[in-house]
């Protein structure tokens, strides 16, 4: 799921606002719920549609399940997004990384490493920009 709404507070000072926002606003013309496949290459102009009204003040949420087949297996992931306003990446419900500080797709801001265990597992990504960074 690809989910956008109008807002514009640091993450960090927001966070359980927006998260709330996420599940129960709905997206208002331009910003955008879109079911996805997947995560990789995925914009907000594509997703979208390119309207230029909603790519400022931009509250994301992306979410995804995937299937671990061994216990103990190390995953790793590089979530590289621009959120100017910060983001947080959340493994089964727990906070994994995040901050607060611009995060560009060229640091590792919101990067992590975890072992796993067998199963089903959600990952979702929190973020706020500014203007659109992550066309």
């Amino acid at each position: 799921m690809f989910k956008t709404l109008h807002w514009n507070e640091n993450i960090y000072d927001s966070f359980e606002d927006l998260e709330t926002a996420m599940f129960i606003r709905e997206s208002e013309t331009p910003y955008c719920e879109y079911a996805i496949n997947g995560i990789f290459d995925l914009s907000l102009s594509g997703v979208c549609g390119g309207d230029p009204s909603a790519t400022n003040e931009v509250g994301y949420y992306v979410r995804t399940t995937f299937p671990n087949v061994y216990d103990g297996s190390l995953w790793c992931f590089h979530l590289p997004a621009d959120f100017s306003l910060g983001g947080l990446a959340l493994l089964d419900g727990v906070v994994q990384t995040g901050t607060d500080a611009a995060i560009t797709s060229d640091n590792q801001d919101l990067s992590f490493c975890q072992e796993m265990t067998k199963g089903m597992h959600l990952l979702e990504v929190y973020g706020v920009s500014l203007k659109d960074s992550v066309s």
